[in-house]
C-alpha cells in the first residue's frame, strides 16, 4: 500500500512496502531511463548512477553522462544517508543541504532490475534500471504505477543512452 499524505506546500510520497532498507539491492551502477529534466541534467545523454555503500547507513552516489551537444563528460558526485527508518536515502550533492528521495516503485524481484526514484514533491522523479532499456511492457507497468500516485508522466523525458 502507497499512502499520499498532503502538506501546505507539496505532495510528500511515502511507500509502505518499497524501502531503502536493504541497500545492497541498489548498489551498482543504474541507467537512467526517464526524468523530469532540470536545469543541472537538462541535455544529458547516456546517464548513469552509481550507489556504492561506504557503512551500513552512508553511501556515495556519483552521476555520469555527456553532454548532448558537445559530448564533454559530466560528472557529479554526492552523499547519501539513510534515514533511521530506511523510507528514504537523505542525499547532499552540496555541503549540509540534504534532500530525501524516496521509491514511489520498485522491481519485486529479489534482485533489483528497476527502480522508480523521487523527491518528497511532485518535481523530481526518475526511472533507474540495470540496462539501457527496459522492455514496452514492463515500462508501461512503470508509468501505471506512478500516475496513481500522482506524478505527471507526460513530464518524463526518455534518455538517449548513446
Amino acid at each position: 500500500l502507497t499512502k499520499t499524505t498532503r502538506n501546505f506546500r507539496f505532495r510528500t510520497y511515502i511507500s509502505s512496502h518499497n524501502t531503502w532498507a536493504n541497500p545492497d539491492l541498489y548498489v551498482g551502477e543504474w541507467y537512467e531511463i526517464a526524468r523530469f529534466d532540470h536545469p543541472f541534467q537538462e541535455g544529458t545523454v547516456g546517464s548513469r548512477v552509481v550507489y556504492r555503500l561506504l557503512s551500513e547507513s552512508k553511501m556515495r552516489i556519483v552521476y555520469r553522462g555527456k553532454d548532448g551537444r558537445t559530448g564533454r563528460d559530466r560528472i557529479s558526485s554526492a552523499k547519501g544517508r539513510l534515514s533511521a527508518d530506511y523510507e528514504c536515502l537523505r542525499v547532499s550533492s552540496f555541503w549540509f543541504f540534504y534532500s530525501d528521495y524516496t521509491m514511489p516503485a520498485c522491481d519485486s524481484a529479489a534482485e533489483r532490475q528497476w527502480v522508480v526514484v523521487s523527491g518528497r514533491s511532485a518535481k523530481y522523479l526518475w526511472i533507474l534500471a540495470r540496462r539501457p532499456r527496459l522492455s514496452t511492457q514492463v515500462l508501461v507497468r512503470i508509468l501505471d504505477q506512478v500516475e496513481k500516485q500522482g506524478f505527471d508522466t507526460d513530464k518524463l523525458h526518455f534518455v538517449d543512452q548513446r
